[in-house]
């Protein structure tokens, strides 16, 4: 079976999860929302709605394992846990046999990368609220991996990019030009080669992990008169066991990238100069880093030296998922822009001394 916009109401009533008379009496809206895999929104004014995703058929046939089985799993895990629970959205049902993941529609709501777009701002109360949410995660599965039963569904995650030697500066049916010339850049300089393959062996297994942390998967609403700030962590195909820092990391390079989008560089510019053209002040996105960091840190509440270490780790991986955002970021393109070829430099700048940019650019100590 294979989820279209006119069948997926039929698939929620026969799996009871929509009643006939929503349908019959309500103004119900479906919206594709295509990625990596098949995925609907399906909403109406009279109750909770769905996102119902299903694994796309042209990636061929699953034989167990799928990213879907891993999300399903997770969010399993999470409806069992109150804490969770408040975290991600409702878990519904997953059908492993048309691999079909049906969970609650988390409305209203935006993600902090549209909310950025939308105010050309960054949202201290947001990352202080993704900083408390991404440690309860980690706090909270990390107790499913050590006392829980064995997580079969749960892949090791190991991110690609750390094993820079098999990138392929070509252009293929499935890689564009850009993303060829993101690699050839970030292979004609072997420096910045020998420090992303270096942070493989300081790859840890020490938790459960979304594995694909940023802005766009971090769902913010504003509480109303309250004014506080709700965060639901969404999109956990990529999650598996692995080092709490990747993810970290990830939202660290959301924020830099957003300030590095907001410059203005120009040939033969200094780092000075690049800095002064941001439209985003270097203190904004500093005060952001560390309204997330510190959040995050303090609910952890790691000693001194296990703070260093994790801070340290996150913001090299942070590097490395720049490197990762600017392949994937251009995957229709044919050119790479200005400000991803400044944020591939950064990278180099960022391994190099990770601790000197965690202080001096995001403005970090542990």
């Amino acid at each position: 079976m294979i989820l279209t916009r006119q069948n997926v109401l039929h698939y929620l009533v026969q799996a009871d999860h929509l009643g006939l008379d929503r349908i019959v009496n309500g103004d119900i809206q479906i919206v594709s929302r295509e990625s990596r895999n098949r995925a609907f929104a399906v909403s109406d004014a009279r109750g909770p709605g769905f996102f119902v995703k299903q694994h796309r058929p042209d990636e061929g046939h699953w034989s167990g394992g799928s990213t879907l089985e891993s999300e399903a799993h997770i969010y399993a895990l999470a409806a069992a846990n109150d804490r969770l629970a408040a975290l991600l959205p409702p878990f519904h049902s997953f059908d492993s046999e048309h691999q079909i993941l049906v969970i609650g529609l988390v409305e209203p709501a935006e993600t902090l990368r549209a909310r950025h777009r939308r105010t050309g701002t960054l949202s201290l109360p947001a990352a202080e609220a993704i900083g408390h949410a991404l440690a309860t995660c980690h706090i909270e599965f990390g107790k499913t991996l050590r006392f829980g039963p064995p997580n079969a569904s749960l892949a090791k995650h190991r991110p690609w990019i750390l094993r820079p030697d098999r990138l392929d500066p070509h252009v293929t049916p499935s890689q564009s030009a850009a993303q060829a010339r993101v690699i050839s850049i970030v292979q004609d300089h072997p420096d910045l080669i020998d420090r992303l393959r270096a942070l493989e062996p300081g790859w840890r297994v020490n938790g459960i992990i979304h594995g694909d942390m940023k802005w766009d998967n971090c769902l913010v609403t504003d509480a109303g008169a309250s004014g506080d700030t709700t965060v639901t962590l969404v999109d956990w195909e990529m999650a598996g066991t692995g080092d709490v820092a990747w993810d970290v990391g990830g939202i660290l390079q959301s924020c830099i990238i957003a300030w590095i989008r907001s410059t203005r560089p120009k040939s033969g510019d200094t780092a000075a100069s690049i800095a002064a053209s941001a439209e985003i002040p270097l203190s904004a996105l500093q005060q952001t880093t560390r309204g997330f960091w510190n959040a995050y840190a303090d609910h952890l509440d790691l000693d001194r030296r296990a703070t260093a270490t994790l801070l340290s780790s996150a913001v090299a991986y942070a590097a490395a998922r720049i490197v990762q955002t600017a392949f994937e970021a251009t995957s229709d393109d044919a050119l790479v822009s200005a400000h991803m070829i400044l944020a591939l430099q950064f990278t180099a700048n960022m391994l190099a001394d990770p601790k000197a940019v965690a202080a001096s650019l995001l403005g970090l100590a542990a």
